[in-house]
C-alpha cells in the first residue's frame, strides 16, 4: 500500500445484543475481510461473533486501564484525555501493529484472489464504540479511510436479551444502550455513518444488503448474498426480531409491546433513549440524514441529557462473552 492508497475500513460499532454481529457477517457479501482471526462461536451467538480476538483482548485492556468494563453504565466524558494518552502509549504502539498486520493479512488473501489492493478491511466490536478517541488515531496513522456502520436495535429488546444472557436489570441495559449508541455517534464525528436496523436487515436482508452496498461503493457478490440469506438467517436470529409499532417509512418509534425485565429506567432515561431510537430508526430508513448539521445539535442535547441522569444500577455480567448478536 503507497502512501496515497487508503484502506477501506468499515467499522460495525452499536450495543451488545443489538445486531452488531449479524451486520459483520453480512459484510464478506461485499467482498469485505473480516480477518481470520475470529472470536469462536459461544451458545449465546451459535452463529459466531465475528469479531476479531485480538481487538477484543485489547479493548478488554483498555476498559481495565479505565477502571471499567463494558458492562459499566458510567460515563466517558472525563475519561477523554486518558484514552488519548493511551493511543500514544505502547498500547497504541501495539493496536497500530495489529491493525497493520490484519491489514497485510487481507491483502495477501485479496492477491491470491486476483482482487483489488489495498483490501477492503472491517472489525466489529461493540466496546469499540466508547472507545473511538483510542481508536481513530490509530486507524488514521495505518492508512485507513474509515466508514461506521451503526446497528440499531430497540433498548428495550436489547434490555430483555441481556437479562436472559447475562441477569441484568433493564435500567442498566438502557443506560448501556444511551451510552453506547451516543459514544458511537460522537466518536464518529465527521465520517461516513451508515445506520442498519437490525429488525429490518432480518425481515428484507436483500435490499438491506444493497443499500448498504450502494453507501460503502461496494460490489454485492450474488452468491455469497443467498448463502447470507437463505443459510445463515435461519430462525434462531429471525425468532428476535420485533414487528415494528409503526410503519418503517414513517421513520419509526418503539416497537409495539416491546418486552422489558428487572428494574425498569426513569421516565427521563426511556423518552431521551426513545427521541434517539426514533432519530436513528428514520435514518436507517433513509428519512434523516446523518450528515446534516442539525445532528450536532442533536448529539449536544442528548449528551447533556444523559450526564443528568441519576447512577443506573451497575451488576457484573454472568458470562463476559463476545459481543453483541
Amino acid at each position: 500500500m503507497t502512501p496515497q492508497e487508503k484502506r477501506h475500513l468499515t467499522l460495525v460499532l452499536g450495543m451488545h445484543r443489538s445486531g452488531t454481529s449479524v451486520l459483520a457477517r453480512a459484510l464478506p457479501v461485499l467482498g469485505i475481510s473480516l480477518g481470520e482471526r475470529l472470536l469462536p462461536a459461544h451458545p449465546c451467538n451459535p452463529k459466531g461473533f465475528f469479531e476479531d480476538a485480538d481487538i477484543n483482548a485489547g479493548n478488554r485492556v483498555l476498559l481495565k486501564e479505565l477502571g471499567a468494563s463494558w458492562e459499566s453504565p458510567v460515563s466517558f466524558r472525563d475519561m477523554q484525555g486518558r484514552l488519548r494518552g493511551l493511543a500514544t502509549s505502547e498500547y497504541g504502539q501495539a493496536a497500530l501493529a495489529l491493525v497493520r498486520e490484519r491489514g497485510e493479512a487481507a491483502d495477501r488473501q485479496a492477491a491470491e484472489e486476483g482482487a483489488a489492493l489495498p483490501a477492503p478491511l472491517a472489525f466489529k466490536e461493540p466496546r469499540m464504540s466508547r472507545l473511538l478517541t483510542f481508536w481513530r488515531p490509530i486507524f488514521l496513522a495505518a492508512g485507513c479511510s474509515l466508514h461506521v456502520c451503526l446497528a440499531l436495535r430497540h433498548p428495550a429488546h436489547v434490555a430483555a436479551s441481556l437479562t436472559s444472557r447475562n441477569g441484568f436489570p433493564a435500567a442498566q441495559s438502557w443506560r448501556l444502550w444511551l451510552y453506547h449508541t451516543l459514544d458511537a455517534l460522537e466518536g464518529s464525528t465527521g465520517l461516513p455513518l451508515f445506520v442498519v436496523d437490525y429488525d429490518t436487515l432480518l425481515c428484507a436482508p436483500e435490499a438491506q444488503l444493497r443499500r448498504l452496498a450502494r453507501h460503502l461503493g461496494r460490489p454485492v457478490r450474488e452468491d455469497a448474498l443467498r448463502v447470507f440469506r437463505d443459510s445463515f438467517l435461519d430462525a434462531s436470529l429471525r425468532h428476535h426480531a420485533a414487528a415494528p409499532a409503526v410503519r418503517a417509512e414513517e421513520g419509526g418509534a418503539s416497537p409495539a409491546g416491546a418486552p422489558t425485565a428487572g428494574e425498569m429506567p426513569g421516565e427521563a432515561e426511556i423518552l431521551l433513549a426513545e427521541d434517539m431510537y426514533a432519530t436513528l430508526r428514520a435514518a436507517a430508513h433513509d428519512k434523516y440524514d446523518m450528515a446534516a448539521p442539525a445532528l450536532a445539535r442533536r448529539l449536544l442535547r442528548w449528551r447533556n441529557a444523559l450526564e443528568a441522569l441519576p447512577p443506573a444500577p451497575c451488576m457484573a455480567a454472568v458470562s463476559d462473552v463476545g459481543g453483541g448478536r
